[in-house]
């Protein structure tokens, strides 16, 4: 017999345990009944012959469908014809009763392949089933045409096969109740809504299960479970056979002209391809609905869509891609990555109200080039139309919602709900043809992670974010960075107290001078990285860190890297006990005339690289009586950290001389004895 490779639990036979447990399973049919599996289900679903069965299955990487009630049928009378469902799961017609194709009236559940125009058609000429015709593409019972299809070879073993855990989602068993044996598929959840008491083996055995009692197939299909019932019977025309080594259900697959694929039910599950006008067993499915994207060749418009009708939207003018953000949000999200280039409009369609994910992951977000590796984002795209339609009220996720919309002029966000929202993350990332954004509607009190939120939105020239509440962030890090067209920013009401991450976080404002940048009321107790914090911020004339609480930071490599406006900068309160890296923290510092550095501790520091290099203003450095660095000089990189310096002198007179530049003059100015950089305060 053929296994998966897996762990196998103890086979049992069930009904030792479920007649003890009769009663209790009578609940869990009540309970289950009334669970969500977070597809939609609802106790006030309509009846099976109408949505199909309760459980949803996988077909393919994001895919999902749920099963008919039974297999098909087809009802012959005197006067007409109609296909339907058979009652149950395990129904399946006698020999017999197959046998009466062509008499007056009769029942059939073998068919040949792709006969939905033609149920009874019994030819065994291979010729004459050239064309497959769904039998979905017809009504069958209170359901519309259309609404059920055929999966194909690769849906079926996807099922069966590759969906994540199948090798435990397909087990066989026999329902003694009935006297018909076939295999059980578990659906997608099964791990959440399985009915206590019950553990089925994965032994590839008819005994493997065994199920005395209907009430315990009943709790089993509450839970969402398919059954497939196996028979060796088979139909050559108007001969119905009793001798086939397998179970056989058609598939939609061809494979040569007058052959076609079946699945296989025996002591294991396959495909193989067979001669059409022999007569399987037929197990319709409805498709879930989708979230996915039509791209319009021509006009350039990209619609978000959220229905199940994303295969008849496909043609060759057409590029349509499933978005799922719990499987895949960017990487592999959009295969054909060459059209996202040209996209100029995107379009939220008025489905989308149904939108049923919590996060909306990269929903407008760049994608990956396989062949370059380079993200791709929406570069052309200037306009996005209805936002209205998405239901952000359930939301929990919106990190890199927009990444890359880099030719997005205007958003407008009034109609979004964001009080459930804990990711903001890249939200704005590159959005850098924004010249206005409003965000007085946010409501960002469960937020926790602002990082990169609206990093490189370089046309930015000013941004309301007074209303934040950001008391439960904990990264900010890269937050305005490369924001270069603010002049104002109004953060002096933010909650940092749960922050640790700040670096890079206002890195590039090149506009915001000191006036429009107040932080004197950030709480940074917590903070770890403040390395390139106001790196770049070029008009800034004075910055006011005094309250800056620094003993949990270990980086403050270029925290003010190119501070080039600055005169002043209080740093005297700043404890360094636990900083690792101090290089380029002053780097082109060129208008800075003194630093008091008289708090520092650099007993941990590791690199001092280029840490004043450019500051060539800087004429006093004030010091401890005790303070010298150089004393740790064989264990920092200090390579140049005074370099073009040009106005630096010590305490006692001793001048900047280029051929000093690193450690061994970080140290009290003691004359010509020992000349040194630092001044005694």
């Amino acid at each position: 017999m053929s296994k998966k490779s897996i762990t196998f639990v103890p086979k049992i036979k069930i009904d030792t345990i479920m007649r003890k447990l009769f009663s209790f399973f009578a609940m869990v049919a009540v309970v289950l009944g009334m669970a969500s599996c977070g597809d939609g289900n609802n106790p006030d679903q309509p009846t099976p012959s109408k949505v199909g069965l309760k459980g949803v299955f996988s077909i393919g990487a994001g895919r999902q469908v749920r099963f008919s009630q039974g297999n098909l049928q087809y009802k012959k009378t005197a006067t007409s014809g109609q296909l339907l469902f058979a009652e149950h799961q395990y129904d399946v017609l006698s020999q017999e009763e197959n046998e009466q194709i062509g008499s007056e009236a009769y029942t059939i559940d073998l068919f040949g392949w792709g006969t939905g125009d033609e149920p009874a058609k019994d030819s065994r000429v291979g010729a004459d089933y050239a064309a497959f015709k769904d039998w979905g593409d017809n009504i069958i019972g209170d359901s519309e045409a259309k609404y059920w299809r055929t999966l194909s070879k690769d849906e079926w073993n996807y099922l069966l096969l590759d969906r994540p855990n199948a090798s435990y989602l397909a087990v066989w068993a026999t329902l003694e109740f009935n006297n018909v044996q076939g295999i059980i598929l578990l659906p997608d959840n099964w791990g959440e809504v399985k009915p206590s008491g019950i553990t089925l083996s994965t032994d590839q055995s008819w005994t493997a299960n065994i199920l005395s009692l209907q009430t315990q197939w009943d709790a089993l299909e509450q839970a969402g479970a398919v059954f497939l019932p196996y028979s060796r019977l088979y139909r050559s025309g108007q001969t119905v056979k009793k001798d086939n080594p397998a179970g056989s259900y058609w598939t939609s697959s061809d494979y040569a002209e007058s052959s076609a694929y079946r699945v296989m039910i025996n002591d294991k599950l396959a495909t193989e391809y067979v001669g059409r006008y022999l007569g399987f067993y037929v197990r319709l499915v409805h498709d879930m609905p989708n979230v996915y994207t039509v791209y319009d060749k021509t006009t350039h418009v990209m619609t978000y869509y959220y229905d199940n009708k994303m295969e008849s939207r496909k043609g060759d003018n057409f590029i349509v891609e499933e978005y799922n953000p719990n499987l895949n949000p960017y990487y592999t999200r959009f295969e054909a990555y060459t059209y996202y280039r040209e996209v100029e409009k995107a379009v939220v369609d008025v489905s989308m109200k149904n939108y049923p994910y919590t996060s909306m992951y990269n929903l407008f977000g760049y994608c990956r080039d396989f062949v370059t590796d380079d993200a791709v984002g929406l570069e052309k795209m200037t306009t996005i139309e209805g936002l209205e339609n998405l239901p952000t009220a359930r939301v929990t996720y919106m990190h890199g919602m927009f990444n890359s919309c880099s030719s997005l002029k205007s958003l407008d966000l009034r109609s979004f709900d964001t009080k459930n929202v804990t990711g903001m993350g890249q939200m704005f990332y590159l959005c850098q043809s924004l010249t206005s954004l409003d965000l007085r509607s946010f409501n960002t009190a469960n937020v926790e992670y602002m990082n990169y939120m609206f990093y490189g939105c370089s046309s930015l020239t000013s941004l309301n974010v007074s209303s934040f509440d950001t008391k439960n962030v904990t990264a900010m890090s890269d937050m305005f960075n490369g924001c270069s067209s603010l002049t104002s920013l109004d953060v002096s009401s933010f909650n940092t107290a749960n922050v640790t991450n700040m670096s890079y976080m206002f890195h590039g404002c090149s506009s915001l001078t000191s006036l429009a940048l107040d932080v004197n009321s950030f709480n940074t107790a917590n903070v770890t990285n403040m390395s390139h914090m106001f790196a770049s911020c070029t008009s800034l004339k004075s910055l006011d860190v005094s309250s800056f609480d620094t003993k949990n930071v270990e980086y403050m490599n270029c925290m003010f890297y190119g501070c080039s406006s600055l005169t002043s900068l209080d740093v005297s309160s700043f404890d360094t006990k636990n900083v690792k890296y101090m290089r380029e923290m002053f780097y082109g510092c060129t208008s800075l005339t003194s630093l008091d550095l008289r708090s520092f501790n650099t007993a941990n520091v590791k690199s001092m690289y280029y840490m004043f290099k450019g500051c060539s203003l800087l004429t006093t450095i004030y010091c401890n009586d005790d303070d010298d660095w150089s004393q740790s000089a064989s264990n920092i990189d200090s390579y140049n950290m005074f370099y073009e310096c040009t106005s630096l002198k010590g305490g006692q007179g001793t001048e900047y001389d280029e051929s000093n530049t690193d450690i061994s003059y970080a140290h009290p100015d003691e004359g010509k004895n020992n000349p040194g950089y630092f001044t005694r305060k």
